[in-house]
């Protein structure tokens, strides 16, 4: 059994329990590995009042609220124990969700201490995904490790492999190392280590240096004196700091990138360790439009058990395919219109964006030389939607949030509908992916880990044009499955003004050929939509990436 240990996991937009790519990812990977009937149990912490809920001015000024949701009624009642950490004793309650795959079912476990007994700083541990201090932080991710631990214990699991995912993660070999250490030393504590290694793979899944989790040494003395003892022991502490992907790398015998671009970015940044990639997949049942599944059911009728059968998708009537997009826009720009003060229309050309709220992202590219974005729209209409949250503590991607705002009331007083939809989550995941005709991706390369909402919109018959990043450089077929957006890597962090303007110059040539290939020849717009769905669609799905797991890390 695979044991997948993960900081946030989206399993149905009902539980508010993941932020974004990584806790999708998680939620996919688990319907998946139960849809081929590879047995995998995930383990994660509850949160009773989610992430963000986004409330956005007139001015584009987020305002985070709380998010809660009714865990009782999405999950069932699980077993209870006591766990002594951060020098205290305190009770942990598990609830369950029961994924029903196509071959087998597979067990989500959510760590909750938000209990009556519980002293206040304990139970707001379950309470907010990554909210509170760098203790707080430190004290949930030793929850998640030694809590999850213990409770595979109590299920009586015993035997199988550890998958961690990011450093969150990195303190489930430490809570096996306390476990099985009967004080051995030299040798004997080497070869524990090694034991211990033997069970564990890691994967890593962000590039950008911000993204792996460091706590000082000091902190760890005082909240997990033990933990430190051996880390110290393992000489794991440098500069008087704890960088958690480098326990994880340590203490695990097989790691991955979630791509093969960020393979090469993670190998420089850890070059004294050997890392592998699987690149990220999707699960196609949560991710095809209802009116799509009916297309491949009945063309391509085995696609949700061998999706590679959707490589035939060229001979599926375009007519079919069209229809099924239409109607999944129609339904994307009527829920959208409530965002809109102009009419949103199924006639024109629409351009979707979608994605966590961060700098490197670059959510304003699409803005960067307004006035030529003005002259296209009087060659090709065009109606632009975009939705992301920006972390609490971004300020970065707040200030961006204003920007783009800025820009919305510039593009609608010339009458361009430009919509920014809030609290985008798994339900208007759907809906974007599924109903834009064009999707845009402009991250500062190679900053982008995977991404995966690319592969959903292609999935979807939705053709690309991004920055050549992430996943996009295995899946890019110029001028069949979407188009390339000829962009600069970046250095650190900016590009010069001139290598901006180089690759918003791209982007504006590729968009015009876009809108002109969508306007003057449907009928071959139509092809690249099965180019998508043939080339990256029976590729990039989620049994594949399992799949690979299964030969490279797995066994």
């Amino acid at each position: 059994m695979i044991f997948y240990f993960v900081m946030e996991i989206g399993l149905i937009p009902e539980i508010h329990t993941y932020s974004g790519g990584l806790g999708i990812l998680a939620g996919d990977t688990l319907k998946g590995a139960a849809d081929i009937g590879l047995s995998m149990l995930g383990i994660t912490l509850l949160y009773r009042k989610g992430y963000v809920r986004q409330q956005i001015s007139e001015q584009g000024e987020q305002r985070d609220r709380e998010d809660p949701w009714k865990v009782e009624k999405y999950l069932e009642l699980g077993p209870s124990f006591s766990l002594s950490l951060f020098q205290k004793k305190f009770t942990v309650r598990a609830w369950q969700y029961t994924i029903q795959g196509l071959a087998t079912q597979n067990k989500v476990y959510f760590l909750d201490t938000s209990l009556p007994d519980n002293p206040p700083e304990i139970r707001s541990l379950t309470q907010r995904l990554y909210g509170g201090d760098e203790r707080h932080r430190l004290r949930q991710e030793a929850l998640l490790a030694f809590g999850g631990v213990k409770l595979l214990e109590i299920l009586g699991h015993s035997q199988g492999l550890y998958h961690l995912n990011e450093g969150h993660t990195a303190f489930v070999p430490l809570a096996l190392l306390e476990r099985e250490d009967k004080n051995t030393k030299g040798r004997a504590f080497q070869k524990l280590v090694k034991k211990i290694s033997q069970r564990c793979v890691f994967t890593t899944h962000t590039p950008v240096p911000a993204g792996h989790d460091r706590f000082p040494k000091k902190l760890l003395q005082k909240e997990l004196p033990k933990t430190a003892k051996y880390l110290e022991r393992l000489k794991l502490f440098q500069n008087r700091e704890l960088n958690m992907t480098e326990v994880a790398l340590r203490f695990s015998r097989y790691k991955g990138a979630v791509s093969f671009q960020n393979h090469k970015v993670i190998q420089k940044m850890f070059p004294h360790h050997t890392i592998d990639w699987v690149t990220n997949g999707i699960h196609l049942p949560t991710w095809v439009s209802p009116f799509m599944q009916k297309v491949f059911s009945k063309h391509c009728p085995s696609w949700e058990k061998d999706p590679y059968v959707l490589r035939t998708a060229f001979e599926i009537p375009a007519k079919d395919i069209q229809k099924a997009h239409q109607k999944a826009k129609r339904e994307l720009l009527k829920r959208a219109q409530r965002f809109s003060p102009l009419p949103l229309k199924e006639t024109v050309f629409t351009i979707g964006f979608a994605r966590r709220l961060t700098a490197y992202k670059r959510a304003d590219f699409l803005f960067q030389d307004f006035s030529k974005l003005l002259r296209l729209a009087k060659d090709y209409p065009f109606q632009i939607l975009y939705a992301g949250r920006a972390h609490p503590k971004d300020k970065e991607g707040k200030t961006l949030l204003e920007k783009l705002f800025l820009f919305r009331e510039k593009l609608l007083a010339q009458g361009i509908p430009f919509v920014y939809v809030p609290n985008y989550d798994m339900k208007w995941g759907l809906l974007f992916t599924s109903g834009v005709d064009l999707w845009l991706n402009t991250p500062l390369k190679p900053l982008e880990a995977s991404g995966t909402s690319g592969m959903k919109a292609a999935v979807n018959g939705v053709p690309s044009l991004s920055v050549k990043d992430g996943w996009w450089v295995e899946g890019l077929v110029e001028d069949m499955t979407g188009w390339e957006i000829e962009d600069p890597s970046y250095e650190r962090y900016r590009l010069p003004k001139r290598l901006v303007q180089e690759g918003a110059k791209s982007l504006y040539q590729k968009l015009r050929n876009c809108l002109r290939l969508y306007y003057r020849s449907p009928e071959k717009w139509q092809e690249k939509m099965k180019g998508a769905i043939a080339l990256n669609g029976s590729f990039f799905h989620i049994q594949r990436m399992i799949w690979e797991y299964q030969k490279k890390a797995y066994e």
